[in-house]
């Protein structure tokens, strides 16, 4: 263990691994064969990192993107790690000398792609090196059940089979219990370990706000943010564009990023937004796994994602680094039904339905009034105890609407009488709404339903409200959800016995769309957040000269700026003011080589203070 803390020191400048790295890096040492399952922030990378330099050996790392290779390499090189990617954007010079340094058993991370991996020339290079483990980085690509499937992935196996020498250890961020056991299976690995990190992210704030008018939104919500990174995911291309524009006009620095842009401009986009040149993308889930910029303070979505295993991956883009940050998401309840016709459109009938069912787990989370923090743990076979702190429903808890009973037997006397009336046609949870709103429209007369009793009952009430009351009457179990593209709703046997018995049912009340920032002093509350402490206002100035330093020197070297060191590093500079190379190698996340070749440019502008 002494010799693992002063591997730990040299190269990543931290003095001890935290619990699930510490035994998956056990693990990896003794040769088991392993499942690690951690969060987004959770340090998984140093797992398959650690272990090659302690035993100065030869770890094989397959990981999906070339963007997510190149950073993991420039980082490694920088903290003196002998490292090396072989993908499509380096020359045959640049291939072969890499080849060449593995074969001479000089390098101890060596990055490929799976489609690179498993080609033929991939698969010989293999064979020939002295590959001491495999490490699968963004494991769940392999499942069928998770949200990022590639084909590639499923075929590891052939891998495995070429090293029979090598262990095999698989990492993830999102992974449900179900994807975790189909990995193992798909990779021929049943017996092997698995260690399960803690999910729950208590730096970050989730909330969920009404959509309404989200262009607007989202810009007051960055507008509250100056200077700090954000991504707003957008559902379509046109969307990202139509934000972008709109966050210009409004005087935010914003650019769209989307797969229908040419591949030098999305590599222009995504090594500006690292490099901290550009701090707001409009994007789609093409901006995904390769984006690993520890200081995004703003995740926002502009629209509902179709899982929560997507949310979580783009969620987690927030706070990398372990500081305060928000994760907002604008809802209305159409977003769900537009989703649930597309996915009914596709061409697989059962992969369709296990669709249907993550898109239901998320829409009940945007809806729901319980603890988000909770919410998402359990999701992922996690208990939480609710009361988390840091998410609107344990914030600003949904006031209990007045009569909310009474209102509660209307909605479901006139869901009943819908469903009499016309037996023969579904009508789903925003026409319900309308009916009891008292709609005019064409369509609720001509279906017969603007002489029902109901209509008209609850004329006070906004279409949305309802129709957040219907949601939280369906996740009771109150009514229930036909299903299909045009689902109808229908009252439940639960919902049918509350209506003879008249037993009390509390609604929550939404709240008004008002985006500004979480309180300071609440953000403060979050449980164990480890965030840096709040600079001083003296302080601010310095940070920023700091931040400016650290791009300055990121630029040169053409790395992204959280390659030479993160916020908590900058902080800590300030809080310290280190002079020597060794004080500045002591600082959190400072190796010993970054301290040699940094030392100097952060000292002088420190002493410049």
């Amino acid at each position: 263990m002494s010799l693992i803390k002063e591997v730990l020191r040299e190269h990543w400048g931290f003095e001890s691994l935290r619990p699930t790295q510490a035994q998956v890096v056990e693990a990896a040492l003794a040769g088991r064969e392993a499942l690690a399952v951690m969060p987004t922030g959770g340090g998984k990378s140093l797992c398959y990192q650690l272990p090659p330099l302690v035993e100065g050996s030869l770890t094989l790392v397959i990981s999906p993107l070339i963007a997510l290779m190149k950073d993991q390499v420039d980082g490694l090189r920088l903290n003196g790690v002998a490292a090396a990617a072989l993908h499509s954007g380096i020359s045959e010079e640049e291939q072969r000398r890499i080849e060449d340094q593995a074969l001479a058993g000089e390098l101890r991370l060596l990055y490929l792609s799976p489609e690179r991996a498993l080609t033929r020339a991939g698969l010989d290079l293999a064979r020939q090196l002295p590959v001491k483990r495999l490490a699968i980085d963004e494991a769940h690509c392999i499942s069928g059940w998770g949200h990022d499937f590639r084909p590639e992935y499923r075929r590891l196996r052939e891998l495995r089979a070429a090293l029979p020498e090598a262990s095999t250890h698989a990492f993830t961020a999102t992974a449900t219990p179900q994807v975790r056991e189909d990995i193992l299976l798909q990779l021929g690995m049943q017996g092997a370990e698995q260690f399960i990190g803690v999910f729950d992210r208590p730096n970050l704030t989730y909330r969920t706000l009404p959509k309404d008018r989200p262009k607007d939104q989202a810009a007051e919500l960055i507008g509250a943010r100056p200077g700090e990174a954000a991504i707003v995911y957008c559902i379509s291309r046109k969307d990202t564009e139509a934000m972008a524009e709109h966050l210009r006009d409004k005087g935010i620095d914003a650019q769209a990023y989307h797969a229908g842009l040419d591949a030098e401009r999305r590599k222009q986009l995504s090594e500006a937004f690292a490099q901290e040149r550009l701090d707001v993308v409009c994007a789609t889930v093409a901006f995904g796994m390769g984006i690993d910029r520890p200081n995004v303070r703003l995740v926002l979505h502009e629209s509902l994602p179709k899982s929560i295993e997507a949310f979580q991956q783009e969620t987690g883009r927030a706070g990398r680094d372990g500081e305060p940050s928000d994760c907002v998401l604008l809802y209305r309840p159409s977003d769900a039904m537009n989703w649930r016709r597309m996915i009914q459109d596709g061409p697989d009938p059962q992969h369709n339905e296990v669709q249907l069912k993550k898109l239901d787990e998320m829409r009940r989370f945007a809806a729901g009034v319980v603890c988000r923090h909770s919410f998402l743990s359990r999701y992922f076979g996690q208990e939480l105890e609710p009361g988390c702190g840091a998410c609107d429903n344990c914030l600003e808890p949904k006031p209990i609407v007045d009569s909310s009973t009474k209102i509660v037997q209307k909605m479901l006397v006139t869901i009943n009488d819908i469903n009499r009336a016309s037996p023969d046609f579904g009508f789903g949870a925003r026409h319900i709404a309308m009916v009891l709103k008292g709609s005019q429209e064409a369509k609720v007369k001509q279906a017969g339903h603007s002489v029902l009793r109901g209509h008209g009952c609850l004329p006070n009430e906004s279409v949305d409200q309802i129709g957040a009351w219907l949601e939280q009457l369906q996740d009771a179990g109150l009514i229930d959800d036909t299903g299909g593209k045009f689902p109808n709703l229908l009252v439940s046997e639960a919902g049918q016995e509350l209506l003879r018995s008249r037993e009390e049912f509390n609604l929550r009340r939404i709240p008004e769309s008002k985006p500004g920032r979480t309180p300071l002093e609440e953000r403060r509350k979050r449980r164990g957040a480890a965030a840096a402490a709040d600079l001083a206002p003296e302080d601010q100035e310095l940070f920023q000269r700091l931040r400016a330093k650290r791009l300055e020197l990121a630029q040169a070297r053409e790395v992204p700026a959280y390659v030479i060191c993160i916020d908590a590093t900058l902080k800590a500079m300030i809080t310290s003011r280190p002079v020597s190379v060794a004080e500045f190698e002591m600082l959190p996340g400072m190796s010993r080589k970054k301290a040699e070749e940094f030392a100097l440019e952060f000292a002088d502008v420190l002493a410049n203070s």
